[in-house]
């Protein structure tokens, strides 16, 4: 159409996505039982899996046992049988979440399943006060040591919240 990308979209008998097509690019999607996805597969206009933007060809996601709802891990790869470091130099993502579904912890792995840190961080916990809103979130390295968010120069952020439940101060820690 005069040099425009148009792009196409399928649906299945459930009417989920199932594959999206530009003139460049092809991603197939395919879903778990409960319709979450839990695969996203990206390839070019010659049918060759090719990287997306976050350098991955393959994303792979698997969902937690007690809240099919949330992710647990996020696994990348080059092709079918071979995990990937994505462009942040991660191939698996970990989360854990607390009983009502907030999220716990992050954590992340290279292609050789050891720690990478993305932005110079291994992992991250999340804690809440008693109305459920984020109080404190901690970086760490591997082995539990302190590490410093490239992005936020800090080890810890701590939210305060006033009473209209907005933040009204951010202290950051360097340790």
């Amino acid at each position: 159409v005069n040099g425009m990308n148009v792009e196409y979209s399928y649906y299945d008998n459930y009417d989920r996505k199932m594959l999206y097509k530009g003139a460049f690019f092809r991603k197939e999607l395919e879903y778990n039982d409960v319709g979450k996805i839990v695969k996203a597969s990206f390839y070019d206009e010659y049918d060759n899996l090719t990287r997306d933007e976050t350098g991955s060809c393959i994303t792979e996601t698997q969902y937690d046992a007690d809240n099919p709802n949330l992710p647990s891990s996020f696994t990348f790869k080059k092709d079918k049988d071979n995990i990937c470091n994505n462009n942040m130099g991660v191939a698996r993502v970990y989360m854990t979440y607390y009983p009502n579904g907030k999220i716990k912890s992050e954590s992340y792995f290279n292609e050789e399943n050891a720690p990478a840190h993305p932005n110079g961080v291994h992992s991250y916990t999340y804690e809440y006060d008693d109305r459920n809103r984020l109080i404190l979130v901690t970086a760490m390295k591997e082995g539990g040591l302190p590490a410093v968010q490239a992005q936020n120069k800090c080890h810890k952020m701590e939210y305060v919240y006033g009473n209209d439940n907005w933040i009204i101060e951010t202290k950051r820690f360097d340790t």
